[in-house]
């Protein structure tokens, strides 16, 4: 799958070369795409019209082989990746909170127990296995199901807002049904809010390119960022 990835990008990359100055090659979870990225990359494609745009939404765990096969510039991702050719920056950290539809599961707007918890529908997602495990183990007898299962949050933020059942989400991509009031936050008892994190990894091999130094223009915040934790790191190395 890798190999043909890389074909692809290549015979794009040739297609796009009599036409634009270069391309940005960008990955993103799904999660963060439509909420935080895709705006700025509607912006950073309106300032710089001579440089094409190649978008993917994966899973972090198929866009980091990419990255190190320099298939992407840059991406967003749910991982802090720092080796011989990848750097991260800290794009944002949200809370995940559990929700519900606001019609179905209004009762439980101050709160739910363990034991409340077991009797209510829940809509199963990736966010359970990388973040809130504990939940599974601890607070959720062997025999219960999920009457939905998601590899993706958006997918699951859609059976939730439908009232089909009660799913943990980031607060991020969840902002405007809270504020809408099509959703709400269900607290639980005894659980500690937990947070997820999103990190832009950059390919240091293709820093030197038209595409990413003109991102950094943009968003020359990330590039100071990115500047200082490498300095972080060769003090604390010393």
């Amino acid at each position: 799958k890798q190999m043909q990835i890389l074909d692809e990008t290549a015979l794009k990359e040739i297609h796009m070369a009599s036409a634009y100055e270069d391309c940005l090659n960008i990955a993103s979870v799904q999660w963060i795409l439509s909420y935080a990225l895709e705006p700025m990359l509607t912006e950073f494609s309106s300032r710089y019209p001579k440089i094409a745009t190649n978008l993917t939404s994966a899973h972090s765990e198929e866009i980091i082989p990419l990255l190190q096969n320099q298939v992407y510039d840059l991406a967003l991702i749910s991982y802090k990746i720092n080796n011989a050719n990848l750097q991260s920056v800290l794009f944002c950290k949200t809370r995940i909170l559990f929700v519900g539809s606001a019609c179905r599961f209004a009762d439980f707007k101050d709160g739910i127990s363990r034991e409340q918890l077991e009797n209510i529908p829940l809509i199963y997602s990736d966010i359970w296995q990388n973040y809130l495990s504990y939940v599974s183990e601890n607070l959720l007898p062997e025999s219960k199901t999920f009457q939905v299962h998601c590899n993706m949050l958006e997918s699951a933020k859609a059976f939730c807002v439908a009232g089909t059942g009660c799913c943990f989400l980031p607060e991020l991509m969840i902002k405007k049904e809270l504020e809408e009031g099509n959703l709400i936050h269900i607290p639980i008892q005894g659980l500690a809010v937990k947070y997820m994190k999103a990190y832009f990894v950059y390919n240091k091999k293709k820093l030197g390119s038209v595409a990413l130094k003109e991102w950094f223009k943009m968003y020359p915040e990330l590039k100071k960022q990115m500047d200082d934790d490498s300095k972080t790191r060769l003090i604390s190395c010393e």
